[in-house]
């Protein structure tokens, strides 16, 4: 995808998950369950490499993100402490 409409797909992700995010991640969750198993491993790949980034982003936190940036941060922990990773298969 061009960058372009890969902007245009977060937008429209955030979009969704502002408006009704109990319905999103319902959805999300059906989705993910019934797609290709391949693509159920890179679904969580890349959520895990954006947790990973965001716990490493530098521009801070406040009350509204804090408790998402400390699990970021454990998540980031134990991937690396257990040496998980998600292979392409």
């Amino acid at each position: 995808m061009k960058e372009e409409e890969l902007d245009k797909l977060g937008e429209s992700i955030f979009r969704a998950m502002n408006t009704d995010d109990r319905e999103f991640t319902k959805m999300m969750q059906e989705k993910l369950s019934r797609e290709h198993r391949t693509l159920q491993q890179n679904y969580v790949r890349s959520v895990a490499n954006i947790l990973v980034a965001y716990c490493d982003d530098d521009r801070g936190s406040d009350l509204r993100n804090e408790a998402s940036k400390a699990f970021a941060c454990k998540v980031k922990d134990l991937m690396y402490k257990e040496n998980i990773a998600f292979p392409f298969i």
